[in-house]
């Protein structure tokens, strides 16, 4: 579910090596559903509204449709050609499927097509593009990471919208001349601007437009060249429509990843590959890799010859349907994601003309399915487990959901979107997933449709870049609606300056403003952002707009600058705005990027190792440290010059480690705690290699999952070895601590590998179980329908998986619960809600041995709501056995109830609060906990016991 929120929200296709990808085009695996196909042509015309001339060198790009963006392997590049002196273009070889494609140039808007279905051998023409004179002008030079100039090149700008995110829209694109130079005009708005060639790795970042012209230039790093087979172990023959990935572990591209689909002697091509350790994988029907393949590649390098073997795979198969029939649909992108073992599996085609898809290459373990589609609400969360076999038979049903249309007041440009009006919890979150699809433009008039919205309460909301907003409740069954009004209102704005400590303006910086209400935060994410936000000006101010009434905090997107710092600098204090309310006069500060740290790379023989990149990553900043695991305030790489030094600068106040990576990824050096201002020498050493046997009861086991945590990040595997033989290369040498998890059991250990070898072998040991009841804190009852998970030993991401997917354990009618598959050690049990995603209800702490059965007994908790969140409308304060009112909303039940400020409470309900203890029963009245209409009696220190009903939060 993560993985599928963080496609929706970044989800960006590869962006090179277009030409490759189509000569390999129409290639298919023996016995999968699809002919080979004959590549198709394109032709049309593009011409300017005003008079109906000819646009000479506009830029048309032509993308395929691609619903499933987070699965990188399924990417493809748009293909892109210039018009001649009449306005006209032509591309061939076009591998037959769904495109999209857009026109550009420079003085005129984009104009965009939708929903080419291009046929094998189609030569198809008259897709014509009409220009309008417009658009806000981005320009810029691409130049080498030399200094040259790079023609040719491509710039891609992608409009931050669902449409673009879920590839249904082709990226507007502009080409550089022979002096570099490229020159876009776009309407104004969000874009992801990416820069790139065939020759070089490409370069990114996000800009907003807003009626002033923007000047973005680029610098970009030669590319390499790896050049392979994909080869199947048990039969030594290649494999055709492989699914060919690479993956940067650690070294300059770290994370980035390029991908291509072999030919029909299984052979593939991956251009402009950054330096350093790239490990290839691959996947295609009944293969896919166990073991990747690492090349390391020099800067520019290119290398030849690489095998990369797979073994055997299994597959899941099915059909995709409309719901409630037979009736299979077309054109579906199906895609499967483990949260366990972060694996992932797609189809190599949409569904054909029967609703029929194959995923391949899939490995053992448990699975969510996606299915996207243009004319149906997505379908996500159906739950498929792969052991031994494949799976066949699987069905997807689909609706394509009800069509709501209207108008705004006035009328305006808006942009619509719905969000559930309940709770957001483990039991709907795929449900609000899928309302995130539902958004559309209102048109000049204001008026607006959206289709595909699923059934249920919705919120409708209407946006405006200029602040107005409006919304409206909205009741879906399975019927159209029609004639709705949403009335736009002045809503709030906070408006102010960036500026760094040393008092300058900050410009191009993301400045967003966050909602403290933790639910209204989950429903935004959700949405597609963490929050309203701009880019500042030149001069450093910003104006955020359109904001709900409530409490914010206003700061720079950057993760470290969430942070209050210990040297003064800090974030702005939290802001409360009334209803339309438009503050004025905040500052935002931040850190200076004004230190440098130099140093030199020497090898191995103490000779200065050029052409080595070095980066400098965040221990700390102003004493904050890492965030959800992700280093902080990282900056570009630099390259030693050719006496191995170099010079890392815009850095903030903190200390480093400087991290360097020698040529060809092959050698690597870290020296912790550099501060701005220091000279460093680092040392480059081998990289190491970890191996080692995996048994269960003293005997080989034959197959297991692998996972090792170290400086080089996670890296995971399947091992199907008869000797339960295992090894992990190209490792950053440091500590590492592995897990490894098989159905017999599970096991842990840690080792520190040197620049060489180092081996750690893993005696599986039998699970653990715990069984134990739910029960009511107040009194003893039993309490059903709660989700339950173990945190702490090796299985924990299964666990969670199946804790967010639903398909985990839940307490019993009767209360109880047993957890299996619990590996030996401690950790704690948590108890949650299925309606919410926020605190659990309750975490007990255990410890186990191998195959222990633990009886936790009674967890208390306090039982969830039933029916929408209510409010007392007063806030507390709890120590160990006291309650204390501290505030009292006016007007609200408590003060209807005669409840003042400074009251103590005493007893809930009849249940001392000495017994219940303090923040229990603070939790017991708090926001949300109780249901609209629910009542509770409290008894105070001063005497009375009142009775007070809750109203609608």
């Amino acid at each position: 579910m993560i993985a599928l929120v963080g496609w929706h929200l970044h989800g960006h296709r590869d962006t090179r090596g277009a030409t490759e990808r189509a000569e390999h085009a129409g290639s298919a695996a023996p016995g999968m559903r699809h002919v080979p196909s004959v590549p198709a042509s394109l032709a049309g015309r593009v011409t300017r509204k005003s008079d109906g001339a000819g646009v000479a060198g506009a830029t048309v790009a032509v993308a395929r449709v691609d619903r499933m963006p987070t699965f990188e392997r399924s990417g493809e590049p748009p293909l892109v050609v210039a018009t001649d002196a009449s306005g006209g273009w032509t591309i061939a070889n076009v591998p037959p499927g769904e495109y999209a494609a857009s026109a550009s140039a420079s003085g005129f808007v984009p104009a965009t097509r939708g929903k080419l279905a291009i046929s094998s051998a189609q030569h198809a023409t008259g897709i014509d593009f009409v220009l309008e004179a417009g658009g806000t002008l981005v320009h810029g030079t691409i130049s080498d990471f030399g200094g040259g100039p790079i023609a040719g090149a491509s710039v891609e700008a992608t409009q931050q919208s669902l449409r673009a995110i879920t590839g249904s829209a082709a990226p507007s694109v502009a080409l550089s001349d022979a002096h570099g130079h490229y020159e876009l005009s776009l309407a104004d708005g969000t874009y992801y601007l990416s820069a790139g060639h065939d020759d070089y790795t490409s370069h990114s970042r996000t800009i907003e437009l807003a009626g002033k012209p923007l000047t973005v230039d680029f610098s970009l790093v030669p590319g390499g060249i790896v050049r392979g087979q994909v080869i199947a172990r048990d039969t030594g023959k290649p494999v055709a429509g492989a699914l060919v990935h690479g993956q940067f572990k650690h070294g300059l591209a770290q994370g980035g990843g390029r991908g291509a689909t072999s030919d029909g002697d299984g052979k593939f091509l991956l251009r402009g590959v950054g330096a350093g350790a790239l490990s290839i994988d691959a996947a295609a029907r009944g293969y896919a890799t166990a073991s990747p393949t690492v090349v390391e590649l020099g800067i520019g390098e290119q290398v030849d010859g690489v095998r990369v073997v797979v073994d055997r795979a299994r597959s899941i198969s099915g059909r995709v349907v409309v719901k409630g029939t037979q009736t299979g649909i077309a054109g579906v992108h199906v895609a499967a994601w483990s949260m366990g073992s972060g694996v992932q599996a797609e189809a190599p085609d949409p569904t054909d003309a029967n609703g029929a898809f194959e995923l391949v290459g899939v490995r053992p373990g448990t699975y969510l399915l996606a299915a996207i589609a243009e004319d149906e609400m997505p379908e996500i969360g159906k739950n498929v487990e792969v052991a031994d076999k494949d799976v066949t038979g699987v069905v997807v049903e689909m609706a394509a959901g009800a069509t709501v249309s209207g108008r705004v007041d006035p009328p305006s440009r808006a942009q619509l979107g719905i969000t559930p009006a309940g709770d957001v919890g483990l039991g709907n979150v795929f449900e609000v997933l899928k309302s995130a699809f539902v958004q559309a433009d209102t048109d000049a008039a204001g008026k607006f449709t959206l289709e595909h919205v699923p059934a249920g309460k919705f919120t409708l909301v209407a946006t405006t870049a200029e602040g107005p907003a409006g919304k409206l409740p909205l009741t879906v069954a399975t019927e159209n609606q029609s004639g709705l009004v949403v009335t736009l209102e002045t809503r709030a704005s906070i408006a102010g300056t960036v500026v760094d400590t040393n008092g300058k303006p900050v410009d191009g910086v993301r400045v967003v403003a966050r909602t403290e209400d933790k639910d209204q935060m989950i429903r935004v994410a959700m949405s597609g952002s963490l929050g309203r936000g701009v880019t500042s000006a030149a001069d450093g101010t910003f104006k955020i707009v359109g904001l709900e009434p409530g409490k914010y905090t206003v700061h720079v997107a950057d993760l470290e600058d969430l942070f209050e710092t210990k040297d003064g600098v800090k974030r702005a204090d939290a802001i409360v705005l009334a209803a339309g309310e438009a503050r004025a006069g905040v500052t935002v500060t931040i850190a200076a990027r004004d230190g440098v740290i130099r140093g030199v790379v020497i090898g191995g023989d103490g000779q200065p190792a050029p052409d080595s990149w070095v980066t400098a990553r965040a221990q700390s900043l102003d004493g904050v440290t890492s965030f959800g695991g992700r280093d902080l305030g990282d900056v570009e790489p630099v390259l030693a010059n050719g006496d191995g030094k170099f010079a890392v600068e815009h850095l903030r106040t903190g200390t480093y480690t400087l991290v360097a990576e020698g040529p060809r990824g092959a050698s690597h050096a870290e020296q912790k705690d550099a501060k701005p201002g220091d000279t460093v020498t680092l040392a480059l050493q081998p990289l190491g290699t970890l191996s080692g046997h995996v048994t269960l009861s003293g005997a080989a086991a034959p197959s297991f999952a692998i996972a090792c945590s170290g400086p080089s990040g996670r890296i995971d595997r399947q091992v199907d070895s008869a000797d339960g033989a295992y090894s992990l290369e190209h490792l950053v040498p440091g500590h590492f601590t592995c897990d490894a998890t098989a159905d017999g059991g599970t096991a842990t250990g840690e080792v520190d590998v040197p620049p060489g070898t180092a081996t750690l072998d893993l005696a599986l040991q039998p699970y653990a179980s715990i069984v134990g009841s739910v029960v009511s804190v107040l009194d003893g009852s039993p309490v059903p329908g709660a989700a339950l998970a173990a945190e702490g030993g090796h299985g924990d991401a299964l666990q969670m998986e199946s804790l967010i997917l639903g398909n985990g354990p839940m307490t019993d009618a009767t209360g109880h619960f047993q957890l299996d598959r619990i590996a030996p050690g401690s950790g704690a049990v948590i108890v949650m809600a299925t309606t919410s995603l926020g605190k659990p209800l309750a975490t007990k702490p255990y410890t186990v041995t191998a195959g222990q059965r633990l009886d936790l007994g009674p967890i208390q908790v306090v039982p969830p709501r039933s029916g929408d969140a209510g409010t007392l409308g007063m806030a507390t304060d709890a120590e160990a056995s006291d309650l204390t009112v501290t505030t009292v909303s006016p007007g609200g039940p408590a003060a209807s109830a005669g409840i003042v400020a400074g009251d103590k409470i005493t007893a809930i309900d009849g249940h001392a609060v000495g017994d219940l203890t303090g923040p229990v029963a603070e939790t017991i009245v708090s926001s949300g906990t109780l249901a609209a209409g629910q009542t509770v009696a409290l008894t105070l220190a001063r005497g009375a016991t009142v009775s007070v009903t809750a109203a609608k939060w």
